[in-house]
C-alpha cells in the first residue's frame, strides 16, 4: 500500500524534525504523556466504532493533555510545535491500532466509508490540515 508507506514516511519526518529540535527525550516524554492522557483515551475511544479523526478534533484533543496543557514554553511556536507533535502522534496511534479495528468491524461507520486504505488516505488530509492549523496559530500570534 503506498499511500500507507508515503503516511508513514511525513509522521516519521516530523518526528524526526521534532526530536532534532527539542530531542529524543523530550519526544517519548510526550510520547507517552499523550497516549496516557485521558483526553487521549476519551477521543480515541469515540472513534473506535464510529467514524474518522478529524484534524481539528485531534488538535482539539492535544491542548487538552495535561503534559502540554501545563508545561510552560518560552515561545507560543514552542507550545504550537508540542501540540502539534502530540497530535502528530495520536494519528499515528489512530493508524496502528485503531483503523485495523475498524476494518476488521463490519458495523463501523467508516468499515462502511471504505477500506484500511482509505483511512491511510485521509489521514494524509488529516496531517496536512493540522499543518495549516498550526500555521494559522502562528500567523495569529504574531500578528498580536
Amino acid at each position: 500500500m503506498i499511500v500507507k508507506e508515503m503516511q508513514t514516511k511525513r509522521i516519521n519526518h516530523s518526528k524526526e524534525f521534532f526530536a532534532k529540535q527539542y530531542g529524543n527525550s523530550e519526544l517519548e516524554k510526550i510520547r507517552t504523556e499523550t497516549m496516557n492522557s485521558y483526553e487521549t483515551m476519551k477521543y480515541f475511544v469515540t472513534l473506535e466504532n464510529k467514524f474518522y479523526p478529524s484534524a481539528t478534533d485531534i488538535m482539539n484533543t492535544s491542548v487538552k493533555v495535561d503534559y502540554i496543557k501545563n508545561k510552560h514554553y518560552e515561545s507560543m511556536e514552542k507550545k504550537i510545535d508540542f501540540m502539534h507533535i502530540s497530535a502528530v502522534l495520536m494519528l499515528e496511534n489512530w493508524l496502528h491500532n485503531i483503523l485495523p479495528k475498524q476494518n476488521e468491524n463490519p458495523t463501523s461507520i467508516a468499515k462502511s466509508i471504505g477500506t484500511e486504505e482509505t483511512g491511510w488516505m485521509m489521514a494524509q488530509k488529516i496531517m496536512t490540515d493540522m499543518f495549516a492549523i498550526c500555521d494559522d496559530l502562528e500567523k495569529e500570534f504574531e500578528n498580536k
